[in-house]
């Protein structure tokens, strides 16, 4: 865990600088990234010998991006009136997210011996992210033809 989190210590830092300059679409495209390079890492675990070190960039990068896409998205996007009951939202999301994730990993290794089949799945969403990522815009903001 401490390389994983040296990395999301200087992902967060640089990512929250960047958000005052970027358009957060780029940062949730970044973290998506992340999320494949983790998740590629997992599945070719003991198959290549960087595989491990693909699960730490990966996750520190997801790590460090996750804290500055949370605290920036609501409020640049929604304003402030609303503030808590949207983020009190997303983080019920987050919490129920957090206790299906462990579920299925562990399903997934009781019927088929390995976390593979549910890090293809987790892979599949990476990319399906990634393909929201680079559709997102502020929803705030007039669409231009």
């Amino acid at each position: 865990f401490i390389p994983t989190s040296l990395i999301a210590v200087a992902v967060q830092f640089i990512g929250g600088y960047a958000s005052d300059y970027i358009k957060l679409k780029y940062l949730l495209l970044l973290f998506a990234l992340g999320m494949i390079l983790s998740t590629i890492g997992l599945i070719m675990l003991g198959g290549i010998s960087w595989a491990y070190w693909m699960v730490i960039t990966g996750n520190g990068v997801v790590w460090g991006l996750y804290t500055v896409l949370i605290g920036v998205t609501w409020p640049r996007f929604y304003g402030l009136k609303n503030l808590g009951a949207i983020s009190g939202f997303s983080l019920s999301l987050t919490v129920i997210g957090s206790a299906l994730g462990p579920y299925m990993f562990s399903l997934s290794a009781d019927l088929t011996g390995t976390y593979d089949l549910v890090a293809w799945i987790c892979l599949a969403i990476a990319v399906f992210l990634v393909g929201l990522a680079i559709k997102s815009d502020n929803p705030g903001l007039p669409v231009k033809l």
